[in-house]
């Protein structure tokens, strides 16, 4: 598993912070913006607005190094409203929904704003 990195969008030189998931941090389900409505004559009739990154939502576990590192993803989650995630060759602007801080296992959601790359 590669590390992530996560950075505020603005500046802030304790905005950032790298992780090491274990490796049951997860992506989300991709799924199409469909939804299918019953007709009079028994079919169905489908709406399908496509696919977007923005339906993603990250979730990843760690266990922190030290309490200086919880402290600084606490701090991201309570100051920044946006932020970069970066894991391997994708980045994606999300914004920080639920951190849940643990000396053996931290969990930390993101939504997904759009994939930047």
């Amino acid at each position: 598993m590669t590390d992530v990195a996560i950075g505020a969008w603005l500046f802030d030189l304790d905005g950032h912070i790298r992780i090491r998931p274990r490796g049951d941090d997860s992506l989300g389900p991709i799924a199409r913006r469909v939804n299918r409505v019953a007709t009079l004559n028994g079919g169905a009739a489908f709406n399908d607005f496509g696919y977007s990154a923005s339906d993603m939502t990250l979730t990843l576990q760690w266990q922190p190094r030290d309490r200086s590192q919880s402290d600084r993803m606490a701090r991201i989650f309570q100051v920044h409203s946006l932020v970069r995630v970066c894991q391997g060759n994708e980045v994606w602007l999300a914004v920080p929904e639920r951190y849940t801080p643990a000396f053996d296992r931290a969990t930390a959601s993101f939504l997904v704003r759009e994939k930047l790359a």
